[in-house]
């Protein structure tokens, strides 16, 4: 049945909308997704480069007011002539720059990342899979983890506190790799503006169980942040 005039008014609002929010997101700024309303339905379709921007933009289209329900069609593309060997390297790397995750083996196959290994808790297991699907070509992230019975649960509630604060001051967390050790919180990333590390520090601070953070934060030379130093930081909480 043919909509009216007012059921295709409110369509393009909605996906305005839905086009305006993932705009204003750091992570999805620049991102080629597409948008397209049926009813409360929204369907995001397009290229992104990794399987995070794909489930951040899903979950950022579930935020707007009038979505009902997401389809979420996005293809996660790496660039031409990009391999699995290629991925595979970069996420060996990412795993074991973190202390919680260094035990963890990837197998990587036509984008498909399996995770075997051990880690000390079920905080350190999602950041493994997070890591995991922020590297380009991953498509899909299987984790076969072993979570080591006690863990560290302390560090991994403050690592996994520390992503959610940086992501809601707009900083996009999957931009940065966080973990804890005892009550010191290390954070490494690159910088997008020159105010970022202290929008980074404002954002951990009072975070329980943390009283000292050691961060890299280099500027981004693709995103032409500038700025002076060596980009190591150290803040007492």
């Amino acid at each position: 049945m043919a909509q009216d005039g007012h059921g295709e008014r409110e369509e393009a609002r909605l996906e305005r909308r839905v086009k305006e929010a993932l705009l204003a997101r750091t992570e999805s700024a620049g991102l080629d997704v597409r948008v397209e309303a049926h009813g409360d339905t929204v369907r995001l379709y397009g290229i992104v480069d990794t399987l995070s921007q794909k489930q951040a933009a899903e979950a950022i289209a579930r935020t707007v007011p009038g979505v009902g329900d997401v389809r979420n069609d996005l293809t996660v593309g790496a660039e031409p002539g990009w391999t699995d060997g290629e991925s595979a390297g970069e996420l060996r790397g990412r795993l074991a720059a973190n202390p919680a995750t260094r035990q963890v083996t990837p197998r990587l196959g036509r984008g498909s990342v399996e995770l075997l290994g051990r880690v000390p808790g079920p905080g350190a297991a999602e950041e493994a899979e997070r890591i995991a699907a922020g590297v380009a070509g991953v498509r899909e992230v299987r984790a076969h983890l072993e979570v080591e019975a006690g863990g560290e649960e302390g560090e991994a509630r403050a690592a996994r506190e520390a992503r959610q604060r940086l992501e809601r001051a707009g900083l996009g967390a999957q931009r940065f790799t966080v973990w804890a050790e005892g009550d010191t919180l290390h954070v490494r990333g690159l910088l997008r503006a020159p105010d970022e590390a202290a929008r980074v520090r404002e954002a951990l601070s009072g975070l329980a169980g943390v009283s000292r953070v050691e961060a890299f934060l280099p500027p981004d030379p693709d995103a032409g942040a500038g700025g002076e130093g060596t980009g190591r930081y150290e803040w007492t909480l």
